[in-house]
């Protein structure tokens, strides 16, 4: 089973969900394949971005397990895929930005040397913004979006709004996509959901030295006083 994803979409969080309600595994392949000309940053910010071959597709929309795939609307992978069952989540092109900006405030994205390289130096949202404008990621992600809007073939395509408010609804219509029981009761798993619970403990946390700090100085202040 496969979730097509754009980034920053709460993919993770997604296929971590049906994967705990049906007992099934949740994956990611890192391809690593040959970046598409037209998605050069987000190929260079996301290792499964690339041509799919028909037997990574065969892999990627098996029965036993769930995938998920930041795949890009090319023309091939739209042909490979055209007849395959997938999940398409899609979010608005800025908020993608804005998600990845978060994601390195809390740590999250710490790792991805594509990301820091490309919004070195960027501090504001006006600032992600600008910048992803200028190199061409705002045009890439929306590329991303309305290509899959678009493809003819088999898919259901769904949206990262929908799935945060309204998780039971959305996971109910994938799993009736799937032909998988549906699940009376949903709770969405908070994996990498960085405007959730995960973010906000991630950022309290990284409070915890500065507020020891301020208690310590407070405490000499005071011992001084007297």
């Amino acid at each position: 089973m496969l979730i097509v994803a754009i980034p920053k979409s709460s993919a993770t969080s997604l296929v971590s969900t049906l994967g705990r309600l049906h007992d099934l595994p949740a994956k990611q392949i890192d391809m690593r394949p040959k970046a598409p000309e037209e998605f050069q940053i987000l190929s260079d910010i996301h290792r499964d971005q690339g041509e799919v071959s028909w037997k990574q597709a065969a892999t990627l929309t098996s029965a036993n397990t769930i995938y998920k795939q930041h795949i890009v609307p090319t023309a091939n992978n739209r042909s490979v895929l055209r007849h395959s069952m997938k999940v398409v989540l899609l979010r608005d092109a800025a908020e993608v930005v804005l998600a990845y900006r978060r994601s390195l405030l809390v740590g999250q994205d710490s790792d991805n040397g594509g990301l820091q390289r490309h919004f070195a130096g960027c501090r504001s949202e006006s600032d992600w913004l600008g910048r992803a404008e200028s190199i061409g990621l705002l045009r890439e992600l929306e590329a991303f979006r309305q290509g899959w809007v678009d493809a003819d073939g088999e898919q259901l395509v769904v949206q990262y709004n929908e799935l945060i408010t309204q998780p039971r609804s959305v996971i109910n219509r994938i799993e009736d996509y799937f032909g998988l029981s549906t699940s009376p009761h949903v709770i969405l798993s908070k994996d990498r959901y960085t405007r959730g619970l995960y973010g906000s403990v991630r950022r309290f946390a990284r409070q915890i030295p500065l507020l020891r700090g301020m208690v310590r100085m407070v405490k000499r202040s005071a011992r001084a006083a007297h």
